[in-house]
C-alpha cells in the first residue's frame, strides 16, 4: 500500500503487490539469495540500532496529544513534508509461479522455507564443518580434482535453489556415511558419556 513507501527504505525491506502469490514471489527471492538475504539482514539491524519501542510510542503520543488538543492540522503541515524511503517499483519482477494457483504457490514457497531452515541447521552442525574443513585442505582438494575433474567444486544452478541444494546433500555419499556413523552404537555411547561429561559439575 501507498503508506509502507513511508515506512521503511529499501535496503531493508522488499516491497509486493498484496496478493498471496506475489508475497510469495518476494519472500521466495529473497530467502534463495543469500547476498541479498545478508545485506538486508544487516542494513535492517543498522537501521533498526535507534529506532527501538520507545521511539514508537512517543510518536503515538504525540499523535494522541495533538488530536485531544485539536492541533490535527499540524498533521497536514507534516504529512507535506514527508518523503517516500521506498523508490522503484514492487518486487520481484521475474515470476516463479508461472501462472499458477496462489494454493500451490504457497505451498512451494512452504517448501521452499523448510528447505532453507533445514539446510541451515545442517550447514551449522559440527560434523558437516568438519566435512567442509577437509573438503578444503590441500590434500582433499588435489585428490579431488585428479578424481572429478577442475570444475569439481564449481556451484551448480541447483546450489542456488535449498530444496535442490539440500536433496543434493542428503543424497551425498558423505552425508550417507556422517548418518552411518551416528546411527552406529559405539558412536551413541561415546555421544551419551561425552554429553553426562558436560553435564556433570565441576569440582
Amino acid at each position: 500500500r501507498h503508506n509502507n513507501l513511508y515506512d521503511l527504505p529499501k535496503g531493508g525491506v522488499m516491497l509486493a503487490e498484496p496478493r498471496p502469490e506475489m508475497m510469495a514471489r518476494a519472500i521466495i527471492s529473497i530467502i534463495d539469495d543469500d547476498q541479498r538475504f545478508n545485506s538486508m539482514s544487516a542494513f535492517g539491524n543498522a537501521f533498526m540500532a535507534k529506532r527501538d519501542l520507545a521511539h514508537g510510542f512517543e510518536q503515538f503520543v504525540s499523535a494522541v496529544d495533538d488530536l485531544l488538543a485539536g492541533r490535527t492540522d499540524e498533521w497536514t503541515a507534516r504529512t507535506r513534508a514527508l518523503t517516500t524511503m521506498y523508490h522503484g517499483p514492487p518486487g520481484p519482477t521475474s515470476p516463479i509461479d508461472n501462472g499458477l494457483p496462489a494454493q500451490i504457490v504457497e505451498s512451494r514457497m512452504r517448501a521452499r522455507m523448510n528447505a532453507h531452515a533445514e539446510l541451515a541447521e545442517l550447514e551449522a552442525s559440527r560434523a558437516w564443518q568438519l566435512v567442509q574443513r577437509v573438503r578444503k585442505s590441500a590434500v582433499y582438494r588435489a585428490y579431488a580434482g585428479a578424481r572429478f575433474g577442475p570444475n569439481w567444486d564449481k556451484q551448480s544452478q541447483a546450489d542456488l535453489d535449498p530444496a535442490a541444494k539440500l536433496n543434493a546433500i542428503q543424497t551425498s555419499r558423505t552425508y550417507k556415511m556422517l548418518r552411518s556413523i551416528k546411527q552406529n552404537s559405539a558412536y551413541q555411547t561415546a555421544r551419551s558419556i561425552i554429553s553426562k561429561n558436560s553435564q556433570s559439575p565441576r569440582p
